[in-house]
C-alpha cells in the first residue's frame, strides 16, 4: 500500500519477498527522538516502512539494526503534518515485534500474536482484567470513548508470510483482491500502482454449478 499525505510519499503498509511484512498505525501519544540531537542517521517516520520492507528479510535482522538509526517525525520537515505512528511487524517464522515512540525514544516489544491497535500503547495491551486483555474495538480508526472527529477505517489487509501473498478489502469494494508476490520477477520489476478502489464488486460463479 503506497499513500501520500500533505505531499509526501511513503508506505503505511506491506510485505515483501522475503516474507517481512510491516504496518503503521495510529498512536496519539507518539512523541519521537529529535533530528538535531541525534548521532545516528535519521530516517523520518513516513518512510520506515519503505526502509523496512527494502533493507531486510527477518523480524531478527530489522531488530538488530534499527538502534543505528533515529526515527524522527515528518512533522519536523514538513510543519502541517503530524504522524503520530507505531508498528507492528512480522515474518514468515513467525516472529513479530511492536516498535514505538515514547518520551523522544524507542521502545520495541516482542509480540507473540502481533495484535496491535490504533490506540493505546502497546504495555496497555497487556494489561489482565477479569474479562482478559480490553482493547478499543469498533468501526473508527481512532477509538476513543467519545470521538470528536469521526474517521473510519478505508481498508483492510491480509498478509500471507508463507505464501508470500499480499490480499486487500476496502470500505468501498469488500470483495477480496490479492497480489502473488511469487509470480513478480523482482529483477525485472518496475515501481507501478494500482488504485485501491477495484471496479470488481461480484465473482460470477454460475458455471461452477453446471
Amino acid at each position: 500500500m503506497r499513500s501520500t499525505l500533505g505531499g509526501v510519499f511513503g508506505l503505511p503498509d506491506g510485505i515483501n519477498e522475503a516474507g517481512l511484512s510491516i504496518a503503521s498505525l495510529w498512536l496519539p501519544v507518539s512523541q519521537y527522538p529529535l533530528s538535531q540531537s541525534s548521532t545516528n542517521p535519521v530516517i523520518y517516520n513516513s518512510n520506515l516502512v519503505d526502509w523496512a520492507l527494502g533493507n531486510f528479510d527477518t523480524v531478527e535482522s530489522l531488530q538488530s539494526a534499527i538502534n543505528s538509526i533515529t526515527v524522527a517525525n515528518i512533522n519536523e520537515i514538513v510543519s502541517q503534518l503530524n504522524l503520530p505512528l507505531h508498528y507492528v511487524v512480522s515474518d514468515s517464522s513467525g516472529a513479530n515485534i511492536i516498535i514505538e515512540f515514547t518520551n523522544q525514544s524507542m521502545q520495541v516489544y516482542e509480540s507473540n500474536n502481533a495484535v496491535l491497535t490504533n490506540a493505546p500503547a502497546y504495555p496497555y495491551h497487556n494489561v489482565a482484567t477479569p474479562l482478559g486483555s480490553i482493547l478499543p474495538s469498533d468501526f473508527a480508526s481512532a477509538s476513543t470513548d467519545k470521538p470528536e472527529d469521526l474517521d473510519y477505517t478505508q481498508w483492510g489487509v491480509i498478509r500471507d508470510h508463507k505464501e508470500l501473498v499480499y490480499y486487500f478489502f476496502t470500505q468501498f469494494n469488500n470483495n477480496l483482491f490479492s497480489v502473488d508476490l511469487k509470480k513478480i520477477d523482482f529483477s525485472q520489476a518496475q515501481a507501478s500502482t494500482v488504485s485501491v478502489i477495484q471496479p470488481n464488486w461480484q465473482t460470477d460463479i454460475t458455471s461452477s454449478l453446471s
